[in-house]
């Protein structure tokens, strides 16, 4: 079965959506999350407020952030004392995105993985005396032959993109919005190619999209689909994922726990 492709519109403002990810240096575990854009949105005050007392409830190290803008970012900067190590590319449209770090970076760089020409932001981290590679990315949503096409090509792109950066032997962290569910071909295609593992695999069914925000909240219950994503490499392992709370955004926040494998 492929995914389930949506179009969705608002008028109102948007609400920056996070993808958080963390990690103990000492004990080599991470923690990622991510709220995401919202339909008939709160205030922005009030949505900003959300995003940000998620964040400091579950600590996370690494927060990857999308669909923001210049004001999100000067928004946040009561976080840069708490994450100094900051990646970003803000833009007006969907695709706007930030990674905020505890973990400095060893490299780091806003790459375009694919045809879409949207940013994405690769950063190798140092975690304890372990090196990290991460991705977050943010895949256009596959409206359409033409959506279709441009997305499945961006996710064709990171594959040769994390060979080449990775080098086949550092640990790999890929979050983001995929915009594909993991019943998608392209998804698939993804995972196989990548050699990575999708991180919900034993945790059951997680949907994040679309949430109340934009359907009541029987069809929401009933419509919603996982399409937001952490993937793994195989040398390091999740020891809990879950779905966080609403924040007033139309994606549910993933929250994921990984670890270096072998660590307790």
């Amino acid at each position: 079965m492929g995914d389930i492709p949506w179009r969705i519109r608002s008028n109102q403002s948007r609400t920056a959506r996070p993808v958080l990810s963390g990690a103990d240096a000492t004990s080599g575990q991470w923690r990622h999350e991510a709220p995401r854009d919202a339909g008939q949105r709160p205030h922005r005050k009030q949505a900003f407020d959300r995003v940000l007392d998620c964040i400091r409830r579950h600590d996370p190290d690494l927060v990857v952030l999308e669909e923001v803008d210049a004001r999100w970012m000067a928004d946040l900067e009561s976080l840069h004392l708490t994450y100094p190590h900051i990646l970003a590319e803000p833009r007006g449209d969907n695709f706007g995105i930030a990674l905020f770090s505890k973990l400095p970076f060893q490299q780091s760089e806003i790459v375009w993985p694919g045809e879409a020409r949207v940013p994405s932001l690769l950063a190798k981290c140092k975690v304890g005396n372990q090196d990290l590679t991460v991705l977050g990315t943010h895949s256009l949503p596959a409206v359409g032959a033409r959506g279709w096409a441009l997305r499945n090509n961006q996710l064709v792109a990171i594959p040769p993109l994390l060979a080449r950066e990775a080098n086949g032997s550092e640990p790999v962290l890929l979050l983001g919005d995929l915009n594909a569910s993991p019943w998608c071909p392209a998804f698939r295609r993804l995972v196989r190619e990548t050699g990575l593992c999708d991180s919900g695999r034993g945790f059951g069914v997680q949907p994040t999209w679309p949430t109340p925000m934009y359907l009541s909240s029987a069809k929401a219950l009933l419509l919603s689909i996982p399409i937001d994503h952490c993937l793994v490499s195989p040398d390091l392992h999740v020891t809990k994922r879950m779905i966080g709370e609403d924040i007033g955004s139309d994606h549910l926040p993933l929250i994921v726990d990984v670890a270096f494998t072998g660590s307790d």
